[in-house]
């Protein structure tokens, strides 16, 4: 049965692995420059299974090595929640200038614009029926999402992963896999379709345990005891007179209150 033990969790894992697959020297320089930048805004950070997030990035990257990816798209698989879920110091989420001038500085580039266009990247309902029906028309970046995106959703629904993850994650997982499914046999990958769906059935046959159903953060004890609690308080601080201000100009503007 699929299970993350099919695939690298760690760096040496995965340098090994691209080795055997013969990739060159400076290749494999490149993934251990974007190793070294998941661990500064990935260190903190687990998933809902408690397991490390660095652990998922490198399964998903350790995915598309097997699928014969190329390396931009391993440097993408290693980083491809930089901006969804990667702490880049600032407390604020998603995607902003200075988290892509830090990506860009350590990276270079086209790393980011890649990075950048996944963080971007909508799959929804529609979007599966759209690969499906014209697979043919599908451009060269939106395949390269594609597989990254096939790649992070078997990531999270190999067996370990899975079973140890909370119900409204598992839920997901289940609901997102058929499609899945499909749009790999459509973009002409039969063995990660197979992958997939090896996946679905076990799901059908396993007891699940307790977990969390999303990513979080446990902060290290010596971090909280310096500026981590200060920062927080300030933040907070700045948020709630950022919001007190803009209902006082709103209220000045147009007479009376309006919901931002």
């Amino acid at each position: 049965m699929p299970s993350s033990r099919d695939y690298a969790q760690t760096n040496l894992q995965l340098y090994e692995q691209m080795a055997a697959a013969g990739f060159q020297a400076e290749d494999i320089q490149m993934i251990k420059q974007a190793y070294g930048l998941a661990q500064k805004i990935f260190s903190a950070k687990f998933r809902g299974s408690g397991r490390p997030f660095l652990a998922h990035l490198v399964g998903t990257a350790s995915i598309l090595v097997k699928y014969d990816a190329s390396i931009k798209i391993i440097v993408l698989g290693l980083l491809h929640s930089a901006y969804a879920f990667g702490d880049f110091g600032s407390g604020i989420g998603g995607i902003t200038a200075p988290k892509r001038r830090f990506l860009v500085a350590e990276l270079g580039r086209d790393n980011e614009a890649m990075i950048h266009a996944y963080a971007l990247y909508r799959v929804r309902p529609e979007t599966y029926a759209r690969v499906v029906q014209q697979s043919a028309s599908i451009d060269e970046m939106e395949q390269d999402m594609l597989i990254t995106h096939l790649a992070n959703t078997l990531e999270d629904a190999l067996l370990d992963n899975y079973i140890y993850s909370g119900p409204k994650k598992r839920k997901r997982c289940e609901s997102k896999l058929p499609e899945a499914i499909a749009m790999a046999k459509a973009t002409q990958n039969p063995e990660l379709a197979d992958e997939l769906s090896r996946c679905l059935q076990q799901h059908k046959e396993v007891t699940a345990h307790q977990g969390d159903n999303a990513s979080y953060t446990v902060v290290p004890q010596s971090y909280r005891l310096g500026l981590y609690p200060f920062l927080v308080k300030l933040k907070q601080f700045l948020q709630q007179l950022i919001s007190r201000k803009t209902r006082t100009v709103l209220h000045l503007l147009f007479g009376e209150e309006r919901h931002v």
